[in-house]
Parts: structure tokens; C-alpha cells; sequence
């Protein structure tokens, strides 16, 4: 982030991405946050007032967050109350609006383990992550909006991967969405990865893209590994609840823009890929993996005007490297109308679901490592 001339949150593609993400119309006023900070950047003094109800608990989206969290509290009509996180959640006390959470994010506690750069600071500005200093109401609708102000020094200015919707002298103020919706940009850039697929084979191409949305975050620091898996999860979720027994995949596939069954399509394809990516790396102990494979197929086949159909793509990834994964995931799930199973691979992994919308990542489990992997950038 730069401070004094601009301050810079997340990586400029996805800076330039938000303006066009996050509409600017409506925001909820039920929920509005104000963030000051000093002259040194040495804090941010965080506060989150809810007009409207106020949430059971708030969620940091980076296992990192809490060690920088400090003198949390919650104000309201009967005082105020402090507070300590459990993990990544801050649990609030039954209150009635309006309320207000008060906290300290210790900016100069922050080093080389927080940022995978060791640029993240100079003299007069910081590049920081959202999800290091903002905790999350839980569970807020992905639509609403809410207002976020920052109160600054003289002579700084800063820049979020929001949409900008007010600027005075010492105040800018942004419009965010109850889940910001940075995966947009990188799942359309991930359909890059692989070639035109044909329409009635969309669970690939969608699939792979939903994956990736996920992995590359994580890759590029822009998520933590716990929370990329978190999200998978959460997707598989969907897709499992959008799953209605009689319908193949390749049913549902092929009527998706009708049915609206993209739950289904969308998350079969990706857990499809997390099981190859999975049992490439397994089979080759790590030499091989998705990653690989598309890039086999991209110096191999060079772009052309026709689409591949999934049949023909999965057999020529088999073909690249030398293995059956895609052709054996293919007969396995085409014409099953059950979501893909993830229990063994799960199991492997080390993923425990706490729900379906969270997860505890066991760095013991046998297949350590392949998930570790799957979340770190290849090797140039």
C-alpha cells in the first residue's frame, strides 16, 4: 500500500479489476467501518459499528490476522466489553444495535512472514492484504454492501480493491461487498490455462477455472493456504447441494444456462481437478501435477479455431503424460448424477470440514505435503 502518494492494497491487477467488480449504487448502512491511521504507519485503529442487527461473530480471512489484533472491544448500550479472538473468529456477546467493535492492528509487528515479499514496507508506505486487518461480519449476504472510511494524515492517500466513492481532504471512503469478489478476475484469467472447450462439456472449463480461482490466490499471497482451502470447500459444498440425483453430469452440463445448475457444473469440474491434480503428484511423487499437464498441452498443441470436447482433451492430457488419471476421472464421473467423492482425498490431505463452511487443515496428515504443494507457486 502506498501511503503519501498512493498506498496500495493487493496486486495492481487486481486493483484495476475492483472498480468494474463492486457496483456503487447500494451499500448497507446497517454496517459501516472507519480506519485511522497514524503519521508513522505504525497502527490502524479499526471501527465497525452496526446500526442494524449485529453479528454473532466476526472472521479474519488470513490465519495470520490475530496476531496483530490488540485491545479489541465491543461498545454498546450497556458499555463496553473486551474481547480476545479463538483463531480466526472474534465471538461477540448477545448485544442490541447500535454497537460498535473497536480494535488495534499492530502494523510494526509485521514482517517477512506476513507478505511473501520483502518489499512490503519503505519509508513512507505499505503494501498490506485486506484480510491482515479486516475482520469480517460472518455470514453477511454475498450482495450487501457496506461503507469503509479512512481517516488520514495530511498529505496521504490511499488505494483498496474497492470501488472509491468519496474524497475529501482527510477522508476516503469505498463501497465493498460482504464478500469482496477478487476470485472474479483471476477464475476469467484462469480459462487461459486451458483451450476452447465446447459448450456442452462447460463442468471443464469451469471447473478448472474454479480451482484455479483458488490455488493462484493462494500462490500469489493474495490468500492464505488455509483460507483457499476453506473456500474450495465451501464450493464443494455448493456443488453438493446443488447436486439432484437422475441428472448425469453431463446432463446438467450441457442445460446449465437453462437449469441454472451452475453449482453443480461449476464445483464437479473443480473437485475433478483437485482429485487428477492429487493423484498426478501422487503417482510421480511430485514431478507431475495439473500444473504439468496443461503446460504439456500448451507447448504441444499450439491455439487453433476448433474446441476441444472434454473426451478429447482429458485423453490427450493422458497421452502428455504418460499416466490414465483424466480418462479414468472422465468414465468415473460423465454420466454420474452423485457429486465427485472427496472423502478419500480429503482424508489424505488432512482436510477436516468444521461445516460447510469451514475447515481445519491437519499438517500431519499423509499427504502433507502434496497439499502444501498444491498451494505454492511451481518452480521457474
Amino acid at each position: 500500500m502506498r501511503m503519501r502518494d498512493q498506498l496500495s492494497w493487493q496486486a495492481a491487477a487486481f486493483l484495476v479489476a475492483s472498480s468494474v467488480l463492486v457496483p456503487t449504487d447500494i451499500w448497507a448502512e446497517s454496517t459501516h467501518y472507519s480506519v485511522v491511521t497514524d503519521e508513522r504507519l505504525e497502527h490502524l485503529h479499526v471501527r465497525a459499528c452496526f446500526d442494524g442487527s449485529v453479528p454473532r461473530r466476526l472472521t479474519a480471512h488470513d490465519e495470520r490476522a490475530p496476531n496483530l489484533l490488540h485491545a479489541a472491544r465491543l461498545e454498546g448500550l450497556r458499555g463496553a466489553v473486551a474481547l480476545q479472538p479463538q483463531g480466526a473468529t472474534l465471538t461477540l456477546p448477545p448485544t442490541v444495535a447500535p454497537a460498535c467493535l473497536e480494535y488495534r492492528v499492530d502494523l510494526s509487528a509485521i514482517g517477512h512472514g506476513h507478505w511473501r515479499s520483502g518489499s512490503w514496507r519503505t519509508e513512507d508506505a505499505i503494501v498490506l492484504p485486506p484480510d491482515l486487518w479486516l475482520w469480517y461480519p460472518d455470514h453477511a449476504p454475498d450482495d450487501e454492501r457496506w461503507r469503509l472510511e479512512f481517516e488520514l494524515p495530511p498529505g496521504y492517500d490511499v488505494s483498496a480493491p474497492w470501488d472509491r466513492i468519496d474524497r475529501t481532504q482527510q477522508r476516503v471512503t469505498y463501497a465493498l461487498r460482504g464478500r469482496m469478489a477478487d476470485w472474479v478476475l483471476v477464475h476469467e484469467l484462469s480459462h487461459l490455462l486451458h483451450p476452447s472447450i465446447v459448450n456442452r462439456d462447460r463442468w471443464l472449463s469451469e471447473g478448472l477455472a474454479s480451482y484455479y480461482q483458488n490455488v493462484l490466490r493462494a500462490r500469489a499471497g493474495l490468500l492464505s493456504d488455509q483460507w483457499a482451502w476453506t473456500e474450495l470447500h465451501a464450493g464443494f459444498e455448493r456443488g453438493v447441494r446443488g447436486t439432484s440425483p437422475g441428472r448425469s453430469l453431463s446432463e446438467v452440463s450441457e442445460t446449465m444456462m437453462r437449469d441454472h445448475s451452475f453449482m453443480r457444473v461449476y464445483w464437479s469440474g473443480a473437485a475433478i481437478a483437485l482429485l487428477a491434480d492429487v493423484e498426478l503428484r501422487r503417482r510421480s511423487g511430485g514431478s507431475k501435477s495439473l500444473d504439468t499437464a496443461l503446460a504439456a498441452f500448451r507447448d504441444c498443441c499450439p491455439p487453433s479455431d476448433g474446441r476441444w470436447s472434454a473426451r478429447e482433451l482429458m485423453r490427450r492430457l493422458d497421452q502428455l503424460t504418460g499416466e490414465t488419471v483424466f480418462m479414468d476421472l472422465y468414465r468415473e464421473n460423465i454420466d454420474s448424477d452423485d457429486f465427485p467423492d472427496l472423502q478419500a482425498v480429503y482424508r489424505e490431505l488432512g482436510l477436516h470440514p468444521m461445516g460447510a463452511t469451514d475447515l481445519r487443515v491437519d499438517p500431519t496428515a499423509p499427504g502433507a505435503a502434496i497439499c502444501r504443494a498444491i498451494m505454492t507457486a511451481p518452480e521457474a
